[in-house]
């Protein structure tokens, strides 16, 4: 009797015991709230009345406003005057640019219309559910996500502070004992900033720097010395895609036109509208990479009347970005787990000699050595590894146009290649990637998921396709690889017409048909000859089904040969 007493509490115990622990594990804290740093231009700013002043309203052209301007642009082009072209641009788009204007900064430091972001109270600041990555973030944070809106025209230092006192009132809300950043794009730069003055706080459990500007880019350098705007239609184009403006035929014709002949007009529109407006930025002066900040310096501000922005750019400059990589150490130590996530091979918009993600350079966002774009690497080619000297460690992108052992953090870096500034939220890739590092520890270095390799080529629509050699990974292939599958990232059905290596066509047999979303496996006719170690270029032509005009399209990649 006894006996079955002592089992039967025993058994009560065991069980008591069980649901208390489900109970907990059900009840425990979820990851630390996160923060959404918004990027340069990313958040809208108001007057005192309450109108939303930026992002200005768009204008939308007729046909017979782009039959004036047209001529006006290419006698601009024979002259070298493009006072015409200037008088239409702002009869045709006189609503964008009354609001740019009301974004001016002067050259004292003063702003006439007094903008502000739409608040910095955490209460009136969780996300609005607009981005899918931050939506999925969300799901594993307990539904502690907040944006956190910036006046990207003010220098990032200032923003910092700003970004403090939001911090505080986060954990306030919350009750939760840290917060994880997300810095997309500038947003980064602020994030930076937050962590050398504000660091020894330890209030911070997860940094990622996404498309971030840390070391600057030649995007900012090259808008403001004018000289160097070297203008890519192809980036621009496929920019615009990432953003949701398809416009079909322009976007085949920028893949075949060199348009560095509209640069005068262009150096003219800036002339004439933008930097009046800009000049005086701040956030756009903390974006210039340290090697060309002086010279620009010098040649666009007066060390006495713009004394305001050379303190605080200077102050970015040589004691955020100069030390970051102590600033990053000690946040590690710290305990926090910081990561990167770059873009890469898209030319940039405004200097397109540069590989990046249409915005960043490569180096401004990570510190990685790069080729310029469309080059590669020599097959010899050795790793510098000026920070990751382990010879164990892969750190040459497949597309051999990075060496990833330069970076501030080689093991915590990622590179999805092909990707674009604005596109991680279309990327399924990115969005998986960047929930695990926020909501779990399944992902906290380039080697501990295979699923997740420090390179990566981009999943998302404006990728079109996705090529695997045999049972390679992503990015390699051997002469004996004559297997090929083929996934279609594109949202609507497509035609495969045809599949060249190196130049030499290895598919036009059949034509291939691939829904949405789906897969198919091809046997290649022959691969020609590949050495070890070199790069190779991959090219699938084909078609979309929801084409009016049915334009034959390709997809163009770069592997490694085994």
């Amino acid at each position: 009797m006894m006996k079955k007493a002592l089992t039967l509490l025993l058994s009560v115990i065991l069980v008591f015991s069980a649901v208390c622990m489900a109970g907990a594990k059900e009840n425990a804290p979820a990851a630390s709230p996160v923060i959404f740093i918004c990027g340069f231009t990313g958040s809208g700013l108001y007057d005192e009345n309450g109108y939303e002043v930026f992002p200005p309203v768009y204008d939308i052209p007729t046909a017979k406003d782009i039959v004036r301007l047209v001529p006006a642009v290419f006698l601009g082009m024979v002259t070298g005057q493009y006072g015409l072209m200037n008088r239409l641009l702002a009869e045709t788009f006189p609503n964008l640019l009354r609001d740019f204007n009301c974004s001016a900064i002067k050259p004292d430091g003063t702003d006439d219309y007094h903008l502000t972001v739409y608040s910095h109270e955490p209460s009136k600041c969780h996300s609005r559910g607009t981005d899918y990555t931050l939506r999925q973030i969300a799901k594993g944070t307990g539904g502690f996500h907040y944006n956190f809106y910036t006046d990207f025209r003010r220098n990032v230092v200032d923003v910092a502070d700003e970004l403090d006192e939001f911090i505080d009132g986060v954990l306030k809300e919350t009750g939760a004992q840290k917060v994880s950043l997300f810095g997309y794009s500038q947003g980064g730069s602020v994030a930076a900033a937050y962590m050398a003055e504000y660091g020894h706080k330890n209030l911070l459990d997860r940094v990622a720097f996404v498309n971030s500007p840390i070391f600057g880019t030649k995007t900012s350098s090259s808008a403001m010395n004018i000289r160097n705007l070297d203008l890519s239609l192809n980036s621009l184009m496929k920019l615009g895609k990432f953003l949701g403006v398809d416009i079909g035929l322009f976007n085949v014709l920028s893949n075949l036109i060199d348009v560095r002949f509209l640069n005068g007009a262009l150096k003219a529109f800036e002339e004439e509208y933008l930097f009046p407006v800009a000049l005086y930025w701040g956030g756009l002066w903390d974006m210039i990479p340290m090697d060309e900040y002086e010279d620009i310096k010098k040649m666009l501000l007066d060390e006495t009347e713009q004394a305001w922005l050379i303190e605080k750019s200077d102050e970015y400059h040589y004691q955020v970005m100069a030390n970051l990589d102590k600033t990053i150490a000690a946040a590690m130590a710290n305990g926090t787990q910081v990561s990167f996530i770059c873009g890469t091979d898209c030319r940039l918009v405004a200097n397109d000699n540069y590989n990046g993600d249409g915005v960043v350079d490569t180096y401004g966002a990570s510190g990685a050595y790069s080729t310029t774009h469309g080059k590669t690497f020599p097959a010899d080619y050795q790793a510098k590894g000026t920070v990751c000297a382990d010879p164990a460690h892969n750190h040459i992108s497949p597309d051999r146009s990075m060496d990833a052992s330069t970076c501030m953090l080689p093991e915590h870096t990622w590179f999805t290649i092909g990707h674009g500034h604005c596109q991680y939220d279309e990327d399924p890739y990115m969005v998986e990637l960047l929930t695990h590092l926020f909501c779990d520890d399944t992902v906290t270095d380039i080697h501990s998921d295979e699923r997740f390799p420090q390179f990566h080529y981009g999943t998302s629509y404006v990728n079109s396709v996705g090529i695997r050699f045999g049972d390679q990974p992503f990015g390699y292939l051997s002469a004996n690889d004559q297997q090929v599958t083929l996934t279609n990232y594109c949202e609507e059905e497509m035609t495969v017409r045809a599949i060249y290596v190196n130049g030499l066509l290895v598919y036009a047999l059949k034509p291939i048909t691939i829904e949405a979303g789906g897969e198919a496996s091809v046997k290649l006719s022959f691969l020609p000859k590949l050495k070890a170690h070199t790069a190779v270029k991959i090219r699938v032509d084909f078609q979309r089904a929801d084409q009016k005009i049915k334009l034959n399209e390709n997809a163009i990649v770069v592997y490694t040969a085994k």
